[in-house]
């Protein structure tokens, strides 16, 4: 009996489709897991931020006996009272040095994720400031792993009322017990 050998050559349709299948499958993982360390670093950021400044707005009470003031709110975005923001770029009055008292003792930081899309520049997340000389609050609004921020830093995640109890969200920062209401 004559045995036919079959020249085998190249993959199956099957072969091809499992391995590119796998290969999708491992990229889907890789780039979600780099995203998520990438939303943990800029948290981290965002902490850091709100420590260093924290740390200068408590310098500047210790020589002034109060903690800087931001003028009034002059906009329609700002319902009420003395509240300052900025985001690296823009602020409603000030821009990088919105808060200019504690701009000798720090650089004003910026959120990590602001940016710039033809031309016009995004807004949000911004660093909020709000101050009546006697207390003081100072968040950012930019959380975006909320459980990783409350496990590793639980006293700095609250809900923050902003303008009043209209407006409230999750925010990282540091407030006077003076400001908790606010």
């Amino acid at each position: 009996m004559i045995s036919i050998i079959k020249n085998k050559k190249g993959f199956t349709v099957l072969e091809i489709l499992v391995v590119i299948s796998i290969i999708a499958f491992l990229a889907t993982f890789t780039i979600i897991q780099v995203q998520k360390s990438q939303a943990k670093k800029r948290d981290t950021i965002r902490i850091s931020d709100m420590n260093q400044i924290n740390k200068a707005l408590e310098i500047y009470f210790s020589k002034n006996n109060k903690y800087p003031v931001p003028p009034p709110a002059i906009d329609s975005s700002q319902i009420s009272g003395e509240v300052g923001c900025w985001n690296g770029y823009i602020a409603s009055k000030g821009g990088d040095n919105y808060i200019k008292e504690i701009s000798d003792i720090i650089k004003l930081p910026h959120d990590p994720l602001i940016k710039e899309v033809d031309g016009a520049v995004i807004c949000t997340p911004q660093y909020y400031y709000r101050s009546d000389g006697k207390d003081y609050k100072i968040i950012s609004t930019g959380l975006e792993d909320f459980s990783y921020i409350q496990k590793n830093y639980p006293g700095l995640v609250t809900q923050i009322v902003l303008y009043g109890s209209a407006w409230t969200f999750r925010g990282v920062g540091y407030y006077t017990p003076g400001a908790a209401l606010w």
